[in-house]
């Protein structure tokens, strides 16, 4: 039975562990008296001490020799006692014996099937000789249950992967306790390739069978692999109504299935809040309506409002999901938008209208061709009650393309590129013809010896071309500096200014002015927090660019640095970030300075960039 003791656990003493802290093990229990930071994290009640239980006592035991076996300390023995027994109070003994750390010697991966050819098969495709490259057991690691587990999961992904879906995986551990090594025997057994034998739909409620089975392109007689299950997922998720797509399977002969396309609905229509908090725009919030499901077959009409200290906006959208293929897809979009520039340095009114064609080339590759056409009104100068320059009238005609590589499952490190081109007036539309390119990288790198810490490295290059165009709108031109780009720099600051004078012809400011070649990039380590505070990521920086006002005047000596910490965490709300970050090198007009006299701080040579939420 389980018995209660009267009384809260108010201690646990560790004695014998040499290996792992005592905080560590304490978060193995549920006996554990929690910290501060943990009640208020964790815990859905603010209790400090847990009541005792003799099976939660039993289950601690469990979890902390499971603990120490599943990392290599196979002979490991604790003992949970009670040690002290008050009314009010229960204090815990964790006695532990760790035993020996055992280590791989070797294993030995053998394919058991009828068919020879099918094995010999299996072991010449280039994916089984990059399994046995990746497997997490490899000879001299510590024996780790967990990386047993992994080795596990990849043979059997390996064997859906060929279409092999029942197969299976063992095991044989033979332990030589005299030298603490562990030699692995495992044996494959693939089965029979795995065919569909009919299709069933399940769950739908407003989209109709023929798009859900046409998205998802499982028939009956075909055979299967898992990148077929996992492209059909893909697909029907990509409706906006979809909010999961399973297919669960039942075996009805050695090597056929019956599958079924279960279909987990979203709601038909939403309404959609969202706000965020920032240095750059301050405040900014979101209001998003969407009818997910139109016609049946998955279209989408949607409007949405935001606004923000520096941009508003007003749209609406209509969405078609499947053009020609579940990988492309089209929208249109009519818009109204104002935007300021940084400081004020520019105004812009917008009514116009977007087409894009997405398309989906893989899970973590796309591209989307885009046309703008857009009438435009705006100023160069539009702060401070100074006198205004005049409203200048133009349109824009330009199609763009924009191709997105981005792995979805990274083990360890993160890759992702992004490029962007920009055409205008194809048609003679537009007032302006040019030309624009980006293109904008990050890395992100676990390292060596601490696995939840990391390097992360970015750039972005881009260039305008309007040899034509001596004179472009201040919104076309290229900006950098802020949180995404240089810090030290608030939003759109690095690069060409111009000064701007008061009604009395006093100097007043700089206002960005934007250029037409950039160049930024930075360098960042970022690593948990220790202890309680490792919900916490700290990190340290570097960041560098600079725009030019055109290519000539590239200059490398003119890149300028900012420098830092910082300090973000994952919240309910979204992600909480703020960094503080010094300019290394800044110039006159950084720091306020119009000849030789300062009209700004000391303070200016320092930043601070906040963001609370999703960008959006």
């Amino acid at each position: 039975p389980d018995t209660t003791t009267p009384g809260e656990v108010t201690q646990a003493i560790f004695i014998g562990n040499t290996t792992f802290s005592d905080w560590l093990l304490s978060q193995q229990m549920t006996l554990s008296p929690q910290g501060w930071l943990d009640r208020v994290v964790e815990s859905n009640t603010f209790d400090q001490f847990p009541n005792y239980r003799e099976s939660l006592r039993q289950a601690d035991q469990e979890a902390l020799q499971r603990f120490y076996k599943d990392r290599g300390f196979l002979d490991a023995e604790v003992a949970i006692d009670v040690l002290q027994q008050q009314p009010e109070n229960v204090w815990l003994k964790v006695v532990i014996r760790e035993g020996p750390l055992y280590t791989v010697n070797d294993w030995n991966l053998t394919i058991d099937a009828k068919n020879q050819p099918a094995a010999a098969d299996l072991q010449n495709t280039p994916e089984y000789r990059e399994l046995t490259k990746g497997l997490a057991l490899k000879p001299g690691n510590v024996y780790q249950r967990r990386a047993l587990w992994q080795t596990q999961q990849a043979l059997s992904q390996f064997l859906m992967e060929q279409g092999y879906f029942f197969g299976t995986a063992s095991f044989t551990e033979q332990l030589d306790r005299d030298q603490r090594r562990v030699t692995l025997d495992i044996t494959l057994t693939p089965g029979e390739k795995t065919s569909i034998d009919s299709v069933a739909v399940f769950g739908q409620k407003t989209l109709n069978r023929r798009t859900i089975t046409r998205d998802a392109r499982l028939k009956e007689g075909q055979r299967i692999t898992l990148h077929d299950l996992q492209e059909a997922k893909a697909s029907l998720e990509r409706h906006s109504i979809v909010e999961e797509a399973r297919f669960p399977m039942r075996l009805t002969t050695d090597s056929s299935v019956t599958l079924t396309l279960e279909i987990v609905e979203a709601p038909l229509r939403q309404l959609e809040t969202s706000i965020g908090l920032g240095t750059e725009e301050y405040l900014r919030g979101k209001v998003q309506w969407e009818h997910r499901n139109t016609n049946g077959r998955g279209h989408v009409l949607s409007s949405m409002a935001r606004a923000s200290f520096l941009e508003q906006e007003l749209n609406a959208s209509y969405f078609i999901p499947y053009v020609g293929s579940p990988k492309n897809s089209y929208s249109i979009t009519p818009f109204l938008a104002h935007r300021f520039g940084v400081k004020r340095s520019y105004e812009v009114f917008q009514v116009g209208m977007i087409q894009a064609l997405r398309i989906d080339v893989r899970r973590d590759l796309r591209a989307i061709l885009s046309y703008e056409l857009s009438a435009n009104e705006g100023r160069a100068d539009a702060g401070r009650g100074n006198p205004k320059d005049p409203l200048v009238n133009y349109n824009i005609s330009a199609f763009s393309l924009t191709g997105t590589y981005l792995p979805l499952e990274p083990t360890g490190q993160w890759n992702g590129i992004q490029t962007f081109m920009e055409i205008s007036s194809p048609f003679l539309l537009g007032t302006y013809t040019y030309q624009k390119a980006t293109i904008a990288f990050r890395h992100r790198r676990a390292t060596r010896w601490n696995p939840e810490a990391a390097w992360l490295i970015k750039g972005r290059l881009g260039g305008l071309w309007a040899p034509a165009t001596p004179s472009l709108p201040l919104d076309l031109k290229l900006y950098a500096g802020g949180t995404h780009t240089v810090r030290g720099w608030q939003r759109n600051e690095l690069g060409p200014k111009e000064s701007r004078f008061n009604e009395n012809d006093e100097f007043d400011r700089y206002i960005p002015v934007g250029g037409r070649a950039m160049l930024v990039g930075g360098i960042e380590r970022i690593q948990p927090l220790p202890g309680a505070l490792r919900r916490l990521d700290w990190a340290v920086f570097v960041d560098g660019g600079q725009v030019w006002s055109d290519f000539e005047a590239i200059n490398f000596q003119e890149i300028q640095f900012g420098a830092g910490f910082g300090v973000g965490t994952t919240t309910p709300f979204g992600p909480v970030r703020i960094d503080v970050a010094m300019k290394v090198n800044p110039n006159n007009q950084d720091m306020s300075r119009y000849q030789g006299i300062d009209y700004g701080s000391a303070l200016q040579r320092f930043s601070l960039h906040l963001q609370i939420g999703d960008p959006f």
